[in-house]
């Protein structure tokens, strides 16, 4: 019983922001894996709507999207107050961007 309990509490509401179909849902079906509610979107300005609209327990968050850049939605999403945890994904690898990323 005691087992099932702690499934239960740690089951999330997560959001997934990638523009890379194949890449997004295997990352979709592995958090779904753990019995989270795992949301998607391709696009940064989309991904922003749907933080706004909905309560999230994690955002992953892809960098370089379309239209809207990881980092702007990260900055935006700061500046309203949101504090939910961010785990970014980039093909960055320069120092200064991974700061940079940290920062926001």
């Amino acid at each position: 019983m005691q087992i099932q309990l702690e499934r239960i509490l740690l089951q999330m509401e997560i959001l997934v922001i990638e523009d890379e179909r194949k890449l997004a849902t295997a990352i979709v079906e592995g958090l779904q894996q753990d019995r989270n509610t795992v949301l998607m979107a391709h696009t940064g300005e989309l991904g922003l709507k749907m933080l706004h609209q909905g309560r999230f327990d994690l955002l992953v968050l892809d960098l370089m999207l379309p239209k809207m850049d990881g980092l702007s939605v990260l900055r935006e999403l700061r500046c309203d107050g949101y504090g939910l945890p961010v785990l970014i994904l980039s093909a960055k690898d320069l120092v200064e961007e991974r700061v940079l990323g940290l920062d926001s």
